[in-house]
């Protein structure tokens, strides 16, 4: 089937399919069809609301799709669920891209780079890179498709993804896993949860280390290890009058020491003279305090919050001698590179019968140090920014229709050392709409803007390349860029079956790029600047997705669901200065397509996921120039589809004094067919591997 009509035959064979379950009408089924509509989430307007009265798209992976996978990353977890990773095969890093824009997976700047907005429990993670944050005391993942400026500011052009951490409830719980894989991989986690009187409780605790992997083909990725990863989290609470006020601490940490960064295929990092000798150190960590309140009547609420966040790398390279120790005199270090955050958020939400509405201020503030790029350090950076906004809602035609809108202003203040400071501001509005024609049927439509300040090293990089052949020079002249996004799409959730289907449209704005500016420095190198690209760039395209109960639809004993979650591209055009011409955007792929099958035999306590991930056609940069097949030392290029196989199993072993204590098997075998593919140009993903897992539970 070609992909061209793809779409056409989808929705043909969903109303083929949906025909009978539509035609029944038993009524006695109608809680079960609107229980997914009816989840409660937080992240869309910062208050509690039911997900049929968001107006923009969103996904929810709750702690039954969590526990599905294996793998604590969320770049891993993320990919699977239908979400497009571009990430560095064993060097933890990894860019996440929601319609079009994409997350730095390499820079530590707090966040700053990114154009998807990572979040925990509505505050700033601190980081851009996903393969830094994990499912570790993690009860849900909430994730806007599209710009959530009006409710976060700041870099969230694409969407926001917010992970809600776990809150402890009812007596003392315990679980304790321990597992081992391909590559010499071996993890470790153990965590705890529950109340004791007023004072709940949750923390989870991982360990893992892995030696380097082996692709498709058969060669040895030297510099793909892990010497030692931990990370940690958190949540504990006291609850006071009638549980209606909680003040919480929040407390999340990850270490990622000596960290290879080989892998490549085409440049020689993966040989034993270069690829195992370079690592680098990663540190983030973050807490935050938080009180949260309700009157008696649940009218109004209120939150309030403290939170500060670090974030840390140091580079390790040696040139000279096959060694990993870094006391020898031929290693050679850069950094560290180092980004702090504090910040305060209020809010006050009332609600009425028709109506609600959410008022707030956000002050954040990023001190970014970098002391080693490249030959010369970047000034020391102070970032403010100040921000008020309100959030309404209104029900109307006995809450048949519903409009939600609001906006924000942020104001900031840019201090570069040695350099005079920039006062930029911005007004984000964003409004929509929702049609309940039926309990099942969900017809929505938003349209909401982004906008994104110049990041610390845009506005004040002074760097070579290495060699040096190059000046990279800052601007501090640089506009903040925006984008303009619309959408409107359905949701179909009756009996066992779930459709949704969204079509979008974005124009990026005043996009930062980098072109040689015609000059050169003292030195007689050429400058290369940055610049406001005087032409949008367009993103536009298809989501939809469907899964189907066949078991529970026939009444089986057992689950059996496949499932399809798809993006396609129509637009996916930026326009290039230099040439001053339009272009396909690089790392796009024209289709994302993820398919599979769930089947779930409850009274046998066995779970199994088959999962297929397809990669289109994008095209991609050369960025070293190697020889390729098919297409030499070209520095553009047409990278081809593939397609990567999954497979997991969970198995309850045994349970004994009334379930009170669970012993559960997992099993994944990745890239089960060992399929060749890159996700990074000479960045060859591992080939088949094993993972297995044992996992107690004590409740």
């Amino acid at each position: 089937m070609k992909l061209s009509i793809l779409p056409v035959t989808l929705a043909v064979l969903v109303m083929l399919m949906a025909y009978p379950v539509w035609a029944q009408n038993d009524q006695a089924r109608g809680q079960a069809e609107t229980s997914v509509l009816d989840t409660i989430v937080v992240s869309s307007s910062r208050t509690e609301e039911q997900l049929r009265e968001v107006s923009s798209s969103m996904t929810i992976i709750d702690q039954k799709e969590l526990q599905k996978y294996p793998e604590q990353r969320l770049d891993q977890i993320l990919q699977r669920e239908g979400f497009y990773v571009n990430s560095y095969p064993g060097q933890d890093s990894a860019q996440i891209m929601i319609r079009g824009f994409k997350n730095d997976s390499y820079n530590t700047d707090g966040g700053l780079t990114g154009n998807i907005l990572l979040l925990v429990d509505g505050r700033l993670s601190g980081v851009s890179n996903i393969a830094r944050l994990t499912k570790v005391n993690v009860e849900r993942i909430e994730i806007i498709r599209g710009p959530a400026a009006l409710q976060y500011g700041t870099s969230a052009l694409g969407g926001a993804i917010n992970i809600i951490t776990r809150r402890g409830e009812g007596d003392f719980s315990a679980h304790v896993e321990v597992g081992t894989g391909s590559y010499s991989f071996h993890d470790q986690l153990a965590g705890f949860d529950g109340r004791y009187g007023p004072v709940d409780y949750s923390a989870d605790f991982y360990h893992s280390s892995t030696g380097d992997f082996t692709d498709a083909k058969g060669r040895h990725m030297f510099g793909t290890d892990d010497k030692w990863i931990y990370t940690g989290g958190l949540n504990v609470g006291y609850n006071f009058l009638d549980d209606r006020h909680r003040i919480g601490l929040t407390v999340n940490v990850f270490n990622n020491f000596a960290q290879g960064i080989g892998g490549s295929v085409g440049t020689g990092s993966s040989t034993p003279e270069n690829g195992s000798v370079n690592t680098l150190d990663l540190k983030n960590q973050s807490f935050d305090l938080n009180y949260t309140g309700k009157d008696e009547r649940d009218f109004l609420s209120w939150q309030l919050r403290y939170f500060h966040t670090e974030e840390y790398r140091k580079y390790y390279y040696n040139y000279v001698t096959p060694t990993r120790n870094r006391h020898d005199p031929n290693v050679t270090t850069y950094g560290p590179y180092d980004t702090t955050i504090n910040g305060v958020q209020g809010q006050v939400s009332a609600k009425w019968n028709m109506a609600e509405i959410t008022a707030g201020f956000d002050w954040t503030r990023y001190l970014t140090d970098d002391k080693g790029a490249n030959y010369a350090p970047s000034p020391k950076i102070k970032h403010t920014d100040k921000a008020g906004f309100i959030i309404g809602k209104l029900r109307l035609f006995n809450d048949k229709l519903i409009l939600n809108g609001g906006v924000r202003y942020d104001t900031f203040n840019i201090d570069i050392e040695d350099k005079p400071s920039s006062n930029p501001d911005a007004w984000t509005p964003s409004f929509g709409l929702v049609y309940l024609p039926l309990e099942w049927l969900k017809i929505r439509a938003n349209y909401s803007e982004g906008f994104h300040l110049p990041t610390p090293n845009q506005l004040s990089r002074d760097t070579f390349d290495n060699p040096p052949t190059r000046h990279f020079m800052g601007n501090t002249d640089l506009d903040p860029f925006t984008t303009k996004s619309y959408e409107f799409g359905f949701d179909l959730i009756r009996d066992y079956w779930n459709i949704n289907f969204t079509y979008f449209h974005s124009m990026y704005e005043g996009q930062v790029r980098s072109m040689l500016s015609g000059e050169v420095d003292s030195n007689g190198y050429p400058i290369e600047k940055f610049y406001n690209a005087s032409e949008a760039t367009t993103y536009a395209g298809l989501e939809f997705g469907s899964s189907f109960n066949i078991g529970g639809q026939l009444g089986w004993s057992f689950d059996l669901e496949p499932y399809i979650q798809a993006t396609h591209f129509t637009t996916r055009r930026a326009y290039r200065e230099a040439t001053r011409s339009y272009e396909v955007d690089v790392e796009i792929p024209d289709w994302l397509v993820n398919y599979g099958i769930n089947f779930a035999y409850s009274e046998q306590n066995l779970s199994a996921n088959i999962n297929a991930m397809y990669v289109g056609r994008a095209r991609l940069q050369n960025w070293s120039r190697v020889n390729r097949p098919n297409i030499g030392y070209q520095n553009y290029f047409f990278a081809d589809s593939y397609t990567v196989l999954d497979f997991t199993l969970s198995k309850r072993l045994i349970s004994f004094s009334d379930d009170k204590h669970k012993v559960t098997l997992n099993l994944a075998i990745r890239n089960l067919f060992d399929k060749y593919y890159e996700s990074r140009v000479d960045y060859p993903g591992p080939g088949r591997n094993f993972y297995v897992n044992i996992r107690y539970d004590f409740n």
